[in-house]
């Protein structure tokens, strides 16, 4: 890495760890979703499964959470057993953290993975499209110091890490096709649908934009490549979230959603007053 992407790194990291024992609110350190990606990681770190109805029973969220936790979701079958209506790649990579350190350990991991990416959005932007890398790194600090990037990166959220996915598939998207950036944009695409349903549509764009480059570009093999790693993989998604959450979606497993897994948009959604929400 160059001298500013360094500094950017850095500059990522710390913003994140001044908030670390920052509490979300009274009687907890997280709150919302957050408790349940990290009793999810918990379980997948020592239990190797999904199945959070042991870790709910022990209270395994009061070193995080001193306050009764909203549970979120229902008994599966007739065994009791529990799965939390959030995406499982959050709680796969936070798991090992979780096992060694705690949520503290939890959210420094995630306070790297936010440095990471201000290193690489500077390196896009100094090397990609050209900007001054003092300008571009000083516009780099200055966003991953404030807000709302450096709150989102101190949080139990998958939005960091979809960011740095966005910033890696934007290497492989843009410049001069290579296998290597190809192959890590391809990984980039995969993930973004595992940390959340709602970043499909942001998946499906970066997954068009390396069709149309690599058709462009007449890269035919590698194109049938891309076409077939991305049909199975949407296979997969699909029958794995059939098979464990029971519907098309996590949120088959959510007490919300009892009468259904798309009642998640809202029983009688007003999708105009909505639509502000794609242009920020």
């Amino acid at each position: 890495m160059t001298r500013w992407a360094i500094i950017c790194f850095f500059a990522g990291v710390t913003a994140v760890f001044v908030g670390i024992d920052a509490r979300a609110t009274y009687g907890a350190r997280v709150s919302a979703d957050e408790p349940q990606y990290l009793l999810t990681a918990i379980s997948l770190g020592e239990d190797f499964n999904l199945d959070i109805s042991d870790e709910l029973e022990d209270q395994r969220y009061l070193p995080f959470h001193e306050i009764r936790v909203d549970q979120q979701t229902i008994d599966m079958n007739s065994e009791g057993q529990r799965i939390s209506p959030h995406d499982p790649l959050l709680p796969l990579v936070l798991a090992g953290p979780m096992r060694l350190g705690g949520w503290v350990a939890a959210k420094a991991t995630l306070a790297v993975m936010l440095g990471l990416v201000a290193a690489i959005t500077h390196r896009l932007a100094s090397r990609r499209f050209g900007v001054d890398p003092r300008i571009a790194g000083l516009v780099v600090v200055a966003f991953f110091v404030s807000s709302p990037l450096a709150a989102y990166g101190s949080q139990i959220y998958p939005a960091t890490l979809a960011a740095l996915c966005v910033v890696v598939a934007t290497m492989g998207t843009t410049g001069v096709l290579q296998g290597e950036r190809t192959a890590l944009a391809v990984l980039a695409v995969l993930a973004l649908p595992w940390l959340s349903v709602k970043y499909v549509p942001l998946a499906s764009v970066f997954a068009i934009a390396l069709l149309v480059r690599h058709l462009s570009t007449a890269h035919i093999r590698k194109l049938a490549a891309i076409v077939g790693v991305f049909a199975v993989a949407s296979i997969t998604y699909a029958v794995v979230h059939r098979q464990i959450w029971g519907g098309w979606t996590v949120y088959s497993s959510g007490d919300h959603f009892v009468d259904g897994e798309f009642l998640v948009v809202g029983s009688n959604p007003n999708y105009i007053a909505r639509s502000n929400r794609l242009v920020g």
